[in-house]
């Protein structure tokens, strides 16, 4: 094994663009590796010339026949499924018919050799829904190279000014910033400003409401995330559903301590020395976890959530390399799957 092929279907997604790049470049002296967006919705595969194909886009009954006609074009070669979008908070917030959604997930991951799910949250999901037997599924979870960000100082808020909080990533329900906003309409300006840095269908929305509040404001894409880190005491991660979540690991390798939302895969990501929990779509619960955080040592805070990433992005390399390994050497063995 030599060459891994990763599909994608859409390069404007920034958490799993970010870490196919970082992935590549780590392990560049190892391994061969592609990148290919595609269009799944139109079932037919590019050409394959690498031993290993990896798919990143979420599933869905229309690209099941994409999925299908990747099978039987690498039929020779190992693919692996990895799970980025569907958890159990997705499902409850966003499924109606659930026997059909967990169906669908059933035949698009039967299609694959290995399942990587990139949460122990969303491991667990997948194997109380029944989606996938669970010696078919390995967890990795997500990393980005984040180097830059381990030298920035540690906070040093201070009780004269309002507590600087920082939420970014995309502009859309799953994130929850409404949700934040709201939450800050209940807490004073001069014991907290919230910046909001992202894009999305929601910016409008985002930005009407922000526009009538003198605590919060809400700033586009972020382009420098050492400068906009630097400047926050702490980040707020309130999202509805969220497999993993790298805002919470860079956030902690800044040194930042984190609020999230008490769902899938974040909540993986905290321990009480660096943060606190809060449950979803709870404004009021969260206003009062944002004040608690002025009550607290921001900077022993901090220096706990930079230890806690620390070899994360090597582990994360380690394990990717492993799994390629395993997956060539367990495809051989196996009949290929069917529909």
């Amino acid at each position: 094994m030599n060459s891994v092929l990763h599909l994608i279907d859409d390069d404007a997604v920034g958490g799993v663009t970010r870490m196919l790049g970082d992935q590549s470049n780590g392990l560049k002296d190892r391994l061969t590796i592609r990148h290919t967006l595609v269009r799944p919705r139109n079932p037919l595969p590019p050409g394959i010339a690498e031993d290993i194909v990896a798919v990143h886009f979420t599933a869905s009954w229309s690209k099941l026949p994409f999925l299908a006609l990747l099978r039987a074009q690498c039929a020779d070669k190992p693919i692996l499924f990895v799970e980025h979008s569907y958890t159990r908070s997705f499902e409850e917030h966003c499924v109606s018919d659930k026997a059909r959604f967990r169906r669908m997930l059933r035949l698009a991951y039967r299609l694959a050799d290995t399942v990587v799910a990139v949460s122990e949250g969303q491991a667990a999901w997948i194997e109380d829904a029944g989606l996938a037997p669970s010696h078919k599924v390995r967890i990795i979870p997500p990393a980005t190279d984040c180097d830059q960000l381990v030298d920035i100082p540690l906070p040093s808020p201070c009780s004269s000014r309002p507590l600087q909080v920082l939420a970014y990533g995309r502009f859309s329900r799953q994130k929850g910033f409404d949700v934040l906003l709201e939450a800050f309409k209940r807490i004073p300006a001069e014991r907290a400003f919230l910046t909001v840095a992202g894009y999305g269908e929601d910016r409008d929305k985002l930005t009407s409401t922000a526009s009538q509040m003198d605590n919060a404001r809400i700033v586009g894409r972020v382009s420098n995330l050492t400068q906009i880190l630097s400047a926050a005491d702490i980040v707020v991660i309130p999202s509805r559903w969220e497999a993993y979540g790298l805002v919470g690991l860079e956030a902690r390798a800044a040194a930042r301590p984190i609020i999230v939302s008490a769902v899938d895969g974040l909540c993986e990501q905290l321990a009480s020395s660096y943060g606190a929990t809060s449950p979803a779509g709870n404004p009021a619960q969260l206003a009062n976890a944002i004040l608690s955080m002025r009550e607290r040592d921001l900077a022993a805070m901090g220096a706990a959530a930079r230890q806690s990433t620390r070899n994360h992005y090597a582990r994360h390399l380690a394990a990717w390399s492993d799994l390629l390994c395993a997956a060539e050497d367990a495809h051989r063995h196996q009949p290929t799957p069917a529909c």
